[in-house]
Order: C-alpha cells, then sequence, then structure tokens
C-alpha cells in the first residue's frame, strides 16, 4: 500500500479489481488542499488527477473503479452547485457521462469530501442497478426491474416506512431494515421466492406510538439561501395554536448531525416535543451535503451570518403560526452550545433562554490550549482560522464572536453542562463561563458537570439526570 506513496497524509486508498492500490487522496500539510492521485498499474509511477480546498472547492473525489480497472466513477461540483457522480478517465484527465445527481442534495460525496449514498452497482458484474438520495427523507430510486419490484413488495407490506434491504451472505435471501419517523427499527428475512417476510429483530418496542411526526421544511436566509430542516409539533396540536418553541442548533458546525428518525436533534426534538413543546431543528450555511452553494457560505461567518440562519429559521415557526415569540428558547451541544450563547449575546431580546452544553466559549483558548485536541493539528488550527474568517485569533473580532467576553449582554437564563474529561471542548471553557456570569450578576440557572464524561454523556445515568434538569428548567422559564 505504501510503496512509493506521493505524500505523507494519505487517505482514501481505492484498488482495483486485483486488490492493487491504484488512487490515493493526500492533505497538503497545514493547508485545507486535498491533492489525489493515480497510478496505471501496480509499478507505475503516481501522478495528480485533481486538487481541491475543503473551503471553496470545486470539489473532486474518486468513489471506485469500474470492472475494467481503468474508469472510474467519481463525485464533483465541477460547473454546478450539488456534488454528481460521473464516470472519469483518469488516463486522459477527463470527465465523462453524469450518472447519477439530484438538485438540492449531493450524491455520492459532499463538497467537504465525506461520502455520502450514491450509486448502488451489482456486486456481480458492477451494473449500476440503482442510486440512493439522502435527501428530508432517504430515496432509493432502482433502475434495475428486478430490485425495483422488490422495493414495491417491500413497501406495499411496511406501509409508510423507510425499507432498505441488503442481500444475506449466503446469497439465498433479503435482510430488511424498516423504520419511519414515528417507528424504530424493525429487522425482516425477506424470502424472494415464497414472498415472505419474517421478523427476526425490533429496535426499542417501547417506544412504538410514542414518537411525534418529523416534519421537513425549507426556509429562506435573509440573503437568499434555501436551507431545509425539520420541525417536530406535540401530537394532536391544533392548527394555529402558538406553542413555547426550543430552536435545537447542530454541532460542527460543518457536520450533517440530524437526518430522518435520526441525530442528537432528532432525539432531543422527540424528547421536548412529547412534553408539550414544539421544536425547530434547522441546517444552516456550511452544513455538507447539501450543495456547495451552502456548504461554502459558511466559511468566514462563524458567529456572525451563520447565527443569523438560526435567528432566521426561528422567524419562519414565527411565520407558520405555531411559535409564540415570547416563549422561545435555543438548545444545543458543542457548536450548537456556542450558538446557544451567542444568541443570547447577539439577540438578547430574541430567547428567553439558552441550553448550551459542551459549548466553546473562548475561541482563542478553543483553538491554541493544549488542554484540548484542536491546537494538536495543524490543518485543524488552519480550518477553524478560515471558519471563523480571521487569522489573528487573538483581535478584538474574535472576542467580539467570543461568548465569554460579552456575559454582560445576556439576560436571559442560561443552563450550561458538559463533561469533566472533553477533550474537544475542555472543561475550562465551561467553568470560565459560569464564573463570567456570576461576575455579569447573572448565574447560570443550572449548571451540570458530569465526572467521568467527555465530548456528550455516554451513561444513562447521567443523560436521565441531565434531561430531567433540563425539562425543569424549560418548564420554568417559557412553560408547557
Amino acid at each position: 500500500m505504501t510503496q512509493g506513496r506521493p505524500a505523507t497524509y494519505t487517505s482514501d486508498w481505492l484498488l482495483d479489481s486485483k486488490l492493487v492500490p491504484r488512487v490515493v487522496s493526500a492533505r497538503v500539510k497545514d493547508t485545507l488542499t486535498e491533492v489525489v492521485y493515480y497510478r496505471a498499474g501496480e509499478n507505475e509511477p503516481w501522478t495528480e488527477i485533481g486538487r481541491y480546498d475543503a473551503n471553496k472547492g470545486p470539489t473532486f473525489v474518486p468513489l471506485a473503479f469500474e470492472a475494467d480497472d481503468k474508469t472510474l466513477q467519481v463525485a464533483s461540483n465541477q460547473g454546478r452547485d450539488t456534488m454528481a457522480v460521473y464516470r472519469y478517465d483518469p488516463a486522459a484527465k477527463k470527465l465523462g457521462e453524469m450518472i447519477a445527481q439530484n438538485p438540492r442534495y449531493d450524491i455520492g460525496a459532499d463538497a467537504e469530501g465525506g461520502r455520502v449514498p450514491g450509486v448502488i452497482t451489482s456486486i456481480k458484474d458492477d451494473k449500476i442497478i440503482g442510486y440512493r438520495v439522502d435527501g428530508p427523507k432517504p430515496e432509493t430510486i432502482w433502475v434495475d426491474e428486478y430490485y425495483a419490484k422488490i422495493q414495491a413488495t417491500l413497501d406495499a407490506s411496511l406501509k409508510d416506512r423507510i425499507n432498505n434491504f441488503a442481500r444475506t451472505p449466503d446469497g439465498k435471501g433479503l435482510l430488511v431494515t424498516s423504520y419511519s419517523d414515528q417507528a424504530p427499527a424493525r429487522w425482516y428475512l425477506f424470502d424472494e421466492e415464497k414472498r415472505t417476510l419474517e421478523e427476526i429483530a425490533v429496535s426499542r418496542p417501547w417506544l412504538d406510538g410514542k414518537l411525534v411526526e418529523q416534519r421537513p421544511f425549507l426556509f429562506k436566509t435573509r440573503d437568499g439561501l434555501e436551507i431545509p430542516g425539520y420541525y417536530f409539533l406535540p401530537k394532536d396540536t391544533k392548527p394555529g395554536t402558538r406553542l413555547p418553541t426550543i430552536l435545537h442548533i447542530h454541532g460542527g458546525p460543518h457536520a450533517r448531525a440530524d437526518r430522518w428518525a435520526s441525530g442528537f436533534g432528532v432525539r432531543e426534538a422527540r424528547i421536548f416535543a412529547s412534553r408539550g413543546y414544539a421544536v425547530v431543528v434547522p441546517n444552516f450555511r456550511i452544513t455538507p451535503g447539501m450543495g456547495g452553494k451552502l456548504y461554502y457560505a459558511g466559511f468566514g461567518t462563524f458567529g456572525r451570518q451563520m447565527s443569523e440562519d438560526h435567528e432566521d429559521a426561528l422567524k419562519w415557526a414565527i411565520d407558520q403560526g405555531f411559535a409564540d415569540p415570547q416563549r422561545a428558547c435555543i438548545s444545543g451541544a458543542s457548536y450548537g452550545g456556542y450558538a446557544a450563547l451567542q444568541a443570547m449575546v447577539k439577540t438578547p431580546n430574541l430567547f428567553k433562554c439558552a441550553i448550551a452544553g459542551l459549548a466553546p466559549t473562548d475561541l482563542e483558548y478553543q483553538i491554541t490550549t493544549l488542554d484540548g485536541d484542536t491546537a494538536l493539528s495543524d490543518s485543524s488550527v488552519t480550518f477553524w482560522k478560515t471558519v471563523i474568517g480571521n487569522e489573528d485569533l487573538g483581535s478584538k473580532q474574535v472576542r467580539e464572536i467570543s461568548p465569554l467576553y460579552n456575559a454582560d449582554k445576556i439576560k436571559g437564563a442560561v443552563f450550561l453542562y458538559a463533561g469533566q474529561d472533553d477533550i474537544r471542548v475542555p472543561i475550562g471553557q465551561i467553568n470560565r463561563m459560569n464564573r463570567a456570569l456570576k461576575s455579569a450578576g447573572n448565574p447560570p440557572a443550572a449548571y451540570v458537570v458530569k465526572e467521568k464524561e467527555g465530548h456528550g454523556f455516554g451513561k444513562l445515568e447521567n443523560t436521565l439526570d441531565l434531561y430531567t434538569q433540563i425539562l425543569k428548567f424549560l418548564d420554568q422559564q417559557i412553560g408547557r
């Protein structure tokens, strides 16, 4: 694998049918530049076939060799917004036929270079048999007639559910995974000859019938971006009813954290909606998977336009008639915790309260301290300076978007929580924010720190205690 490799920081090797490594991606040291190398055979020299910057593109991600061991399938957003899958001739360094695309969601890889669902090929002959799109709901489009009929049979038997299937190792049947936003997963064996389904496992059956509907939506930002998200209402909510509303902001921020029936935001939304709250879980600029325009727009906007996207998502909910503008709270963890505190600084009259978990509060400290893991990677430091939009971490601008130095602007109630052993966002971030709020005369309404927990709580008893306290806090601040 490593013989004659072109660079040190290599990843994402592609092997041909003879198990020869023929394609590899490599990061240029201390930069955001990714270079893709190819060789024609095991003893041939490596040559560059593409490069891109993670913050601006156009992105070029090799996905697989086709059966001829010469043609590549690649994902690219060259000349377009979303990533599409193309055939590619590495010898001529030329894009060929487009074989999969979606106008709103990336296919094959996202603009950051991460893999997402895309082309489905037959394991027998590499024939393209379908496509997957990770949209508001996951969608599979079969071009193979046989698999299309199986999908239709399963969807007719398991209605209103996402029904994915894969062949069992012995090749004699299909394993079906079936789930929905309101019903956890169940697994079945499907006998293709008898056309029978046998249930073999079920996940969390005690939640059947208790989960609220997950509703996709689109909102438009003040500068014209169209952004997807989800919202959740308590069961039996009557149209026109104004509800206390929680805006949940995902972590990352360069992550697509919430999908259909999965994600930290979805979990929180289900908890809160079951107690009578409306919950909005928006995406925002820099979220990958939804096209380059949205992803690239996030760089240099941290704490500024990125925060305005959160404000615009709440405005959408108010305009829809279900959010009570006088009873709104903002919640999140990691970047979401930062966003909650920054919202209380930036728009102190918009939210009555904030739930901030695992939150970076001093951006210079976050990126430079050896108490955490970010400073250990030069490329991570470079990336974060690009996201913030300032090379000088000690500048006035960086302090202006660091909640720690603006605690006196926070007027509403704040709930803080953290893991004592967090190395992604060191505990010093939260301890200092706690002291700053006390000094400003607005001590946190609650401050929960759990021993032997890191960047998120893993122990059930800690999670139960946390949400028991959060629900009490919400009831006191915005009521049900």
